[in-house]
C-alpha cells in the first residue's frame, strides 16, 4: 500500500510542477499582446500580403493606368510600407548573384523596369511574433514567393523564393506595416534561436539525442537559450508527507474505516524544474547549423510528431523517411528544392 500511495502523490506533484514549468517567463517571452489581438494581428498581418500581392499584380499589369501607377509609386505605398526608407532586397532580377537592398520607391517601379508583365503571388507559411532590442513587439511573416513573367527581353520567368516580412506593430493605431522584406536572413543566430527555443520537444529529440554539449548535456534538454544563458531541466527532492490527514477528501473516506491503518510517513518525490545556466553559447550555434545542414531525416513510425515545421529551415534536405507517422500537411517542406519524394 504503501508504494501505491507513493505514486498517488508523485504524479499530482509531477503535474504542479510541469504547470510552474508552462508559466515560468524564463520560457517564454512576455508580451503586452493579449490572445485576442494576436489573433487579430496576425489576420491583419496576412491581410498586408495580400494587399501587397494585389499592388505588385497591379504593377505587372501592362493594361493598368500609368497614372494610377504613378498614385502606387509615391502615395499609396504608404499603406503598406513604413516609410520611403524601407528596405527591400531584390527579387526581381533573375540572374542576380549577390544580395540589393532598394528603397521601397525603386523596387516598385523596377517591376515595370524589368518586366513586360509580372504576377506574384505569396503563399505565407508562418507568422510569429517576436521581440526586437528595445523590447518592441513586432511580427515576422515567412512566405513562399511565386514570380511568373516576361521580361524586357523576352525571357520567361517562373521560379519560387522564400521571402520575409517584417511588420512593425503601432499598438495604439493598432496598425501594422511592413519595414524589411527579403530573402538572405539579416541575423543567423537569431533566427536558429528562434528556430530551436519555439520547436516541441518531441522534434528536438530527433536532432539532438545523440548530441552531448558541456561534456555532459545531452543538447534535447536544452529548453531555451540566449546569448549568455541556457534553461534545462534538473532533479530536485521533493518531501511529502503522506497520512491520513493529508490525503485528498475523497480518497480519505476510502481508508476512514478503522480496520485501515495509513501511518504518517515522509516520502522523496524527485520532480523536473527548470534551471538557468549561464554559459558560453556560441558552440550552440555551431551545432544548429549542422542541425540544419543535414541531407537526410528520419522520423519512421514515429506517432508523436504531428507536423513538419521545422523542417522548412533544412535547405539542404535530401531525403525524408516519415513512413509509419500521422503527419498529413507537407507545406512546411514546399520550399525544399533538393528534396527527394
Amino acid at each position: 500500500m504503501a508504494k501505491n500511495l507513493q505514486n498517488m502523490y508523485h504524479k499530482p506533484a509531477t503535474l504542479f510542477f510541469c504547470l510552474l514549468l508552462l508559466a515560468s517567463p524564463v520560457l517564454s517571452q512576455e508580451s503586452t499582446i493579449s490572445a485576442e489581438d494576436m489573433a487579430t494581428y496576425k489576420v491583419d498581418a496576412e491581410q498586408l500580403v495580400s494587399y501587397l500581392e494585389g499592388t505588385l499584380n497591379f504593377l505587372g499589369d501592362p493594361n493598368e493606368v500609368i497614372a494610377e501607377k504613378d498614385i502606387i509609386f509615391n502615395e499609396s505605398y504608404l499603406k503598406i510600407f513604413q516609410d520611403a526608407e524601407t528596405q527591400v532586397e531584390d527579387d526581381l532580377d533573375n540572374k542576380r548573384k549577390t544580395p540589393l537592398n532598394k528603397d521601397v520607391q525603386a523596387y516598385l517601379k523596377d517591376v515595370m523596369f524589368f518586366y513586360k508583365k509580372v504576377t506574384f503571388s505569396f503563399h505565407i507559411n508562418s507568422i510569429d511574433q517576436m521581440i526586437n532590442q528595445n523590447g518592441q513587439v513586432f511580427f515576422k511573416v515567412t512566405t513562399n514567393r511565386n514570380l511568373q513573367g516576361i521580361t524586357v527581353n523576352g525571357d520567361t520567368v517562373n521560379n519560387n523564393l522564400v521571402r520575409y516580412f517584417e511588420m512593425n506593430l503601432n499598438q495604439q493605431k493598432k496598425d501594422l506595416k511592413i519595414v524589411s522584406m527579403y530573402t538572405t536572413r539579416l541575423n543567423e543566430r537569431e533566427e536558429m534561436r528562434h528556430w530551436w527555443n519555439n520547436m516541441s520537444s518531441s522534434w528536438k529529440q530527433v536532432f539532438g539525442r545523440s548530441v552531448l554539449v558541456y561534456d555532459t548535456l545531452p543538447f534535447m534538454n536544452i529548453i531555451h537559450f540566449s546569448d549568455s544563458s541556457l534553461v534545462t531541466f534538473r532533479w530536485i527532492e521533493n518531501r511529502v508527507e503522506i497520512s491520513q490527514q493529508t490525503l485528498p477528501d475523497d480518497q480519505r473516506e476510502e481508508y476512514a474505516d478503522d480496520s485501515t491503518q495509513i501511518n504518517s510517513t515522509n516520502t522523496a518525490i524527485y520532480v523536473q524544474v527548470p534551471d538557468t545556466i549561464k554559459a558560453d553559447v556560441a558552440v550552440l550555434y555551431k551545432i544548429l547549423r549542422a542541425f540544419r545542414a543535414q541531407k537526410k531525416i528520419s522520423i519512421a513510425h514515429d506517432h508523436v510528431i504531428r507536423n513538419l515545421d521545422p523542417l522548412s529551415e533544412l535547405t539542404e534536405l535530401v531525403e525524408l523517411d516519415m513512413s509509419f507517422t500521422l503527419i498529413g500537411d507537407l507545406t512546411p517542406i514546399r520550399n525544399l528544392n533538393k528534396l527527394e519524394m
